[in-house]
């Protein structure tokens, strides 16, 4: 995913925020999208949206060990 790329290997991490926020437009289902977003956001020093979105990856994947 260019998200995780981005803040990964590029550390920009505006850039993957924009590309994390798309894929979770595209694919609201994709867990690990969200879980990407909420570590990228909480880099940016946004920990409430970090949060929120790490709650609703641990929604949309109940059955992993949170």
């Amino acid at each position: 995913m260019l998200g995780f790329c981005k803040s990964v290997y590029e550390w920009d991490q505006s850039g993957a925020e924009r590309e994390l926020r798309r894929a979770v437009e595209l694919n609201p289902g994709y867990a690990f999208a969200h879980i990407w977003r909420g570590e990228v956001l909480s880099d940016m020093g946004r920990p409430k949206e970090a949060l929120a979105e790490l709650d609703r990856a641990r929604e949309l994947d109940q059955h992993r060990l949170w």
